[in-house]
């Protein structure tokens, strides 16, 4: 069964309105000062601007224990770019064979842990080594440094943590205090101490829990915090002045508790992305303050992992304000993070590849707003560059209830573009329905970073059967990339282009077909266009950013636990059944007594919810199955029904009141496939079923919510669910 969840939907949507990042990617890549190493990375710490990486070195890569070399490369900031300095550490080992070893900087304290334990300090232009002592036994590669102390991981018999203060009688560091944890399995010198972490007069312990500084050297267990039932930490966790900062689950994110002065936690706020349900991720990082806060999670756009950018509001509540994605010759996944204040350094593949630098603007800019264009009244915003754009009834025998932008010009090459979309970063999707080509080989397509008809990006469906990414600068053409689509004329397709940094990509029927990496053209505007071709563009939506899924699942491996059920309903996953078109696995839901209803995601507010449904029973007149958007509660969402009464309606429930929007006649019956879209976008609902539009409306009351399914006295078949924010 499906556990049922009342409250949580309302309490995410009271939360900070999760806005739509700005895509960053790296300025600089740092290479190893000596080519032959061929790791280089997968240690980095970042102090201002001091930075310490490690790389290895095999002396043979054809001999498994081959001799290696192990390195701590010292670099400095000069003039806005790294500069390698000196070796800092460097030690002797072989293949095969490896210790903890770990990095730290901060308050101009460096620590290695690489062959044992080294301690440098900031003097002047260069860090330098300090004696060190009683450090303990079985130290782990965690290492903490604040209020110039250090703290590690250690013990071969327990999983202690060591505090380490500088001694000016002695004139080195040395241990003062141990935080006892929990027993190891027995004793061994292989054993070695886990994750550690302090900020001020707090620190914590694997298996120790949290200990509180009363004075000198003495540190007293504490109080730790305790999650919400439901809620869970499931990795690091940083500690911030009175904050503390722990990784959670994909449904709520990592979560944020600040320790008031009882010592009691409360559980204050959550970094939290709008695919966190479809794409979990962890916590890497919190800057000094507090803000900005890094998490990183593998992003299905990107097909990589991504860093995102937590920053503070005007309310004291975090924002996902950015989000860093590989460039062109960096690594798909990201292999390692360090920051200090807004300087971040990334590793590639593990530490495979060059390290990526990045320094974040004091103000990370607001992305613009999207933009949408129905034309059911006019086609304010356009500005025509050649071709005869005009609006237009829908063509008889499309479906279309509204009116399109029609292009009908047959005679060279067409474009309008949209104005107030000079941006960076730029989507641009619609429905295109070509109705006329004159030749061979014409085109229908979207552009974005159009500048002049001399220099844009643009996406082509080609009647020669092929789809065709290219750019056009200085008036040169190049192909980046392309694919065979068949194209014919009086047949609808939503075409989708999208150019995030340097990485373009083109969706036919919300289906990825097209990538490629391209830095010539850094801005532009949106753009329709053709050659030699007729056609009908309409519901044309313009982001700042590409789309991003809010949960995908094919009910293979249905992982109940990311579903809400409102009470009733009776749900079976996964079943493996004759779902239409053959055999697969789908979602059942067998009762017909009355109202079911199952949803999912993140609450966000632009957002698009589609899978294919099969009802196969009605139990009476007038029953139903559909597709929810901007679900709140049970007694608030837009829904799109399938109707055993051959009607298709649109509808909105308000505090449990019914309105229609907007309804349609269409054929329907038991054990039949009808492939379900509803849109939600700004202000506009729009209703596909089977790749055709049928339903529009325009409506504010419901800003956001999750998406999901849902049927009254009616049980029904689902396969294939996917919410997405275009």
């Amino acid at each position: 069964m499906i556990r049922v969840v009342t409250a949580l939907v309302t309490l995410l949507l009271s939360a900070t309105a999760l806005a739509r990042p700005v895509i960053l990617q790296s300025t600089e890549t740092i290479p190893p000062p000596d080519p032959t190493y061929t790791q280089f990375g997968y240690g980095m710490a970042i102090d201002g601007d001091w930075a310490i990486i490690t790389g290895e070195k095999v002396e043979d890569p054809n001999d498994e224990y081959s001799a290696i070399t192990q390195t701590a490369f010292l670099f400095r900031r000069v003039n806005s770019r790294w500069v390698f300095q000196r070796k800092l550490v460097e030690t002797q080992g072989y293949a095969g064979y490896s210790s903890p070893s770990g990095l730290a900087m901060k308050e101009g304290i460096a620590v290695v842990l690489q062959g044992g334990l080294h301690i440098f300090e900031l003097s002047g232009n260069d860090y330098v080594a300090r004696n060190v002592s009683g450090s303990g036994d079985g130290l782990g590669s965690d290492i903490g440094i604040s209020n110039r102390r250090i703290l590690l991981g250690s013990g071969d018999c327990a999983w202690n943590g060591v505090i380490l203060e500088f001694s000016t009688a002695n004139n080195r560091w040395e241990g003062v205090t141990t935080l006892p944890g929990e027993p190891k399995d027995g004793c061994d010198d292989e054993f070695h101490g886990g994750p550690v972490e302090i900020s001020g007069d707090l620190a914590w312990v694997s298996g120790g829990g949290l200990f509180h500084r009363s004075g000198g050297t003495t540190w007293n267990p504490a109080p730790i915090w305790s999650l919400p039932a439901g809620h869970v930490s499931t990795g690091p966790l940083v500690l911030n002045g009175t904050k503390a900062f722990l990784s959670g689950s994909g449904r709520y994110g990592a979560h944020v508790l600040n320790r008031d002065a009882s010592g009691t936690w409360q559980d204050q706020d959550h970094l939290q992305t709008v695919s966190g349900m479809y794409s979990p991720g962890g916590l890497w990082g919190v800057a000094s303050g507090g803000s900005p806060a890094f998490t990183a999670n593998y992003e299905e756009p990107y097909e990589s992992l991504v860093v995102n950018v937590f920053q503070l509001d005007s309310n004291g509540r975090y924002v996902h304000s950015g989000q860093i994605i590989p460039k062109a010759g960096e690594n798909g996944n990201f292999g390692g993070f360090a920051s200090s204040g807004r300087r971040l350094l990334i590793g590639n593949g593990g530490g495979s590849g060059p390290v990526s630098y990045l320094e974040l603007p004091a103000t990370l800019p607001s992305p613009p707003a999207v933009i949408q264009s129905t034309f059911n009244s006019d086609a304010a915003g356009w500005t025509g560059v050649s071709g005869q754009f005009a609006t237009a009834p829908a063509q008889t025998g499309s479906g279309n209830p509204g009116r399109v932008y029609r292009q009908s010009s047959i005679t060279g090459e067409a474009i309008v573009t949209l104005n107030n979309s000079d941006w960076t970063n730029q989507a641009v999707e619609a429905d295109i329905r070509p109705t006329q080509f004159s030749g061979n080989d014409r085109w229908v397509g979207l552009a974005t970073r159009f500048t002049d008809a001399s220099n844009f990006y643009y996406v082509t469906a080609r009647s020669s059967g092929s789809l065709s990414l290219r750019r056009k600068v200085n008036g040169s053409f190049s192909t980046l990339a392309s694919a065979p689509l068949g194209v014919a004329i009086n047949t609808d397709y939503r075409l989708r282009l999208e150019a995030a940094g340097d990485r373009l990509r083109v969706f036919v029927n919300g289906v990825k077909v097209l990538e490629a990496h391209d830095a010539a053209l850094s801005h532009g505007r949106a753009a329709l266009i053709t050659y030699m071709a007729k056609a009908d563009f309409d519901n044309v939506v313009v982001t700042p950013s590409p789309s991003t899924p809010l949960y995908a699942d094919r009910f293979n491996y249905f992982n109940s636990v990311d579903w809400d059920e409102t009470p009733t309903g009776t749900w079976l996953a996964p079943v493996f059944d004759d779902l239409g078109g053959g055999y697969s696995f789908g979602l059942r839901q067998t009762s017909v007594a009355g109202d079911a209803r199952i949803a999912t995601g993140v609450p966000t507010d632009d957002q698009v919810v589609q899978f294919t449904a099969i009802p196969r029973s009605f139990a009476g007149n007038d029953r139903w199955f559909g597709v929810m958007a901007r679900f709140v509660d049970a007694s608030n969402y837009y829904y799109m029904t399938v109707r055993s009464s051959n009607t298709l309606s649109l509808r909105k429930l308000t505090n449990g009141v019914i309105t229609v929007l907007a309804t349609v006649p269409l054929t329907v019956s038991a054990d039949t496939s009808y492939a379900l879209r509803l849109e939600a976008v700004g202000n506009q609902l729009r209703g596909y079923v089977n790749g055709r539009l049928l339903l529009e409306a325009t409506d504010t009351t419901h800003a956001r919510g999750t998406g999901g399914a849902v049927m009254f006295k009616t049980s029904a078949d689902f396969i294939n669910y996917r919410a997405y924010q275009p």
